[in-house]
């Protein structure tokens, strides 16, 4: 299985942490998988990664969140397409939404929705 798991929202701190940890163990755990790891060209990340793991650097400019969504929104579904890639995982609170590719999120705080749904 071809799983991509999109890194791009995460900058700095905790996000990082959680992801430095992650990645390296679930790939371990499932060697038959690759996953390829989508991340901002110039982040500096500490990743020890074995070999069913793949790093694709895209350069956004961290300060520009538009241009981060129209990525993620537009530009990756179909990338996701080229790349036959058969899951996303996304690790950071969001995920594309066009796309019919089954999608894992991971939602660590859920504070800024759970205050939606109750009124706040």
């Amino acid at each position: 299985m071809k799983i991509l798991i999109d890194v791009l929202p995460h900058k700095m701190g905790g996000g990082l942490t959680y992801i430095e940890n992650l990645i390296p163990k679930l790939a371990e755990l499932s060697k038959e998988n690759k996953y390829y790891i989508l991340i901002q060209k110039n982040l500096e990340i500490d990743l020890d990664l074995p070999g069913n793991c793949h790093i694709i650097p895209i350069f956004i400019p961290a300060q520009n969140m538009l241009l981060r969504l129209f990525y993620e929104q537009i530009i990756l579904p179909i990338k996701l397409h080229h790349w036959k890639i058969d899951l996303l995982f996304s690790p950071a609170e969001s995920t594309v939404l066009l796309s019919s590719l089954p999608a894992v999120l991971a939602i660590r705080n859920s504070n800024p929705y759970f205050g939606q749904l109750v009124g706040k």
